[in-house]
């Protein structure tokens, strides 16, 4: 991992992120997020599955990718929520608040909406997951 861009190792991390939360991702996924070209998220694909065998799944009828049966997060629970927050601060910042928000999601466990991001189902909230910082 070390010969990847910061920017790169983020996407990585944003990809495990909303397997977990969104249970797919698409290439459209990484471009509105990132601002990349569609040809540059095919290759973050390529690289995820590259450093994480086993660990997605691709549904070509839907053109998404799914997290394989049984294969674990790659990333520990409060980097990918750091990496969630701060690409949803500057998803904000961009769009300067001219998109709508779609309601927050709530906990898979307790359905507590307040620390969760709009675009992620986190597992748990902070509350029911001491990793989480709160």
């Amino acid at each position: 991992m070390a010969d990847f861009t910061h920017a790169v190792l983020t996407r990585m991390i944003w990809i495990d992120a909303r397997l977990i939360g969104a249970g797919t991702i698409g290439r459209q996924d990484l471009v509105r997020a990132f601002g990349i070209s569609q040809s540059q998220a095919a290759i973050d694909f390529r690289s995820y599955r590259a450093i994480n065998p086993g660990r997605l799944t691709h549904d070509r009828q839907a053109r998404t990718y799914r997290a394989a049966p049984g294969s674990l997060p790659a990333y520990p629970t409060a980097l990918r929520v750091s990496v969630i927050h701060a690409v949803r601060m500057v998803m904000d910042l961009i769009t300067d608040g001219s998109q709508p928000v779609k309601p927050a999601p709530s906990c898979a466990r307790c359905e507590d909406t307040r620390f969760l991001d709009s675009h992620i189902v986190l597992e748990q909230c902070p509350d029911c997951n001491p990793e989480i910082p709160k």
